[in-house]
């Protein structure tokens, strides 16, 4: 990597993917995604059954009535696609509806169960994470499958997108 340091939204965007990548049946979940991955930029990557895509929206900022002094808080969206090949067995004995379900309940398991996305060393980079309601898709390579968004709200010095540590304090 090139950079020595990562603005604080990059480290948030790695936890996100991690905790993604970490929803496997080995880790006592009951599906694995796979792969887990941000978007190709190629476009060259066919679906695969359970791939799961990781899109990161733009941030919008919250209001300074929301934002302690010193501080920038912004909300940053995601959206989690996953694929169900419909040629895959599995997906024809237990219906999409059931498998949709399903994996929304653990992805937002997974997500939820670290709303404040700590970083390597247990330090708080966000201040919340929130999951919304799934949207299906279908597209015409035989594959369907689930939109989630997630929403993460974090902080920033008002100076330093590198630090969450007030100008005031």
């Amino acid at each position: 990597m090139p950079f020595s340091q990562l603005p604080i939204s990059e480290q948030i965007d790695a936890n996100v993917l991690r905790t993604l990548q970490g929803i496997a049946t080995t880790n006592g979940f009951q599906i694995t995604l796979s792969p887990v991955m941000f978007p190709d930029p190629s476009g060259n990557t066919q679906p695969s059954d359970m791939m799961c895509v990781l899109y990161v929206g733009d941030d919008v900022e919250d209001s300074d009535d929301d934002t302690p002094l010193g501080m920038i808080q912004w909300k940053r969206s995601y959206a989690v696609q996953v694929y169900i090949i419909k040629t895959v067995p599995e997906l024809q004995a237990t219906r999409f509806e059931t498998w949709k379900n399903v994996i929304r309940a653990e992805v937002d398991r997974a997500l939820v169960a670290d709303v404040y996305r700590k970083d390597t060393n247990n330090n708080p980079l966000a201040e919340n994470t929130e999951t919304g309601a799934p949207i299906t898709f279908e597209d015409a390579n035989d594959a369907q499958g689930i939109f989630m968004n997630i929403t993460v709200t974090y902080r920033t010095n008002y100076l330093d997108p590198y630090s969450q540590t007030s100008s005031e304090e």
